[in-house]
């Protein structure tokens, strides 16, 4: 099995600070706009809780590009949201992420040396 990068405590996303915290009381991923938060699951295998965060970045990096939008405001369900964006918003989207994956890329060869 591959080894994975070590979790940063923060990534910068869209030009914010998002803290990122493995807790054992959360299920699953969640993140709190208002408080730049990312929160993942403590309990899960390092390699679920990367891709448990590459998915919560990519929700951070939609909701901060009007590209996911919600059903309903009244009662909110894990199903109920939506994406929707062109070629050149997804080019925004591809680009952003890069950006934020480039900082695992740093992360490693800074815990190397």
């Amino acid at each position: 099995m591959r080894k994975l990068p070590k979790f940063p405590k923060f990534l910068i996303i869209g030009g914010v600070k998002w803290s990122i915290i493995f807790d054992r009381k959360t299920n699953g991923g969640e993140f709190y706009w208002t408080k730049h938060l990312i929160k993942i699951s403590a309990k899960y295998s390092d390699e679920r809780k990367f891709n448990v965060l590459i998915h919560e970045i990519c929700e951070v990096i939609m909701v901060n590009n009007m590209m996911r939008y919600q059903k309903s405001l009244a009662e909110i369900h894990n199903g109920d949201y939506l994406f929707s964006f062109n070629h050149d918003s997804f080019e925004i989207f591809a680009d952003e992420l890069a950006g934020v994956l480039k900082q695992f890329t740093r992360l490693k060869s800074t815990t190397t040396r």
